[in-house]
């Protein structure tokens, strides 16, 4: 199932399987978080530097990190309170 919701000025798109979470994208004031879940349950998340024209789309990647569950969950909420 996937999802998309607007928070004020970031963008959400949430893909599930069951309840459990996949992948998910967070994007705002110019940059954007792409995730997903591996199979030992870690996320990988790639932050990046997002130009949303409508012409042509395009990111570069800044950082990629590997992430336990918990420390996911805060570092998404972070970065949703920053650029929201």
């Amino acid at each position: 199932m996937k999802n998309q919701v607007q928070v004020q000025n970031a963008k959400i798109i949430t893909k599930y399987n069951g309840q459990e979470l996949t992948e998910a994208i967070l994007i705002g004031k110019g940059r954007k978080l792409d995730c997903y879940k591996k199979a030992n349950g870690n996320f990988v998340v790639s932050l990046e530097k997002f130009n949303n024209d409508i012409f042509a789309a395009t990111s570069k990647v800044l950082r990629t990190y590997e992430l336990s569950q918990a420390d996911f969950f805060a570092y998404w909420d972070k970065k949703l309170n920053e650029w929201k």
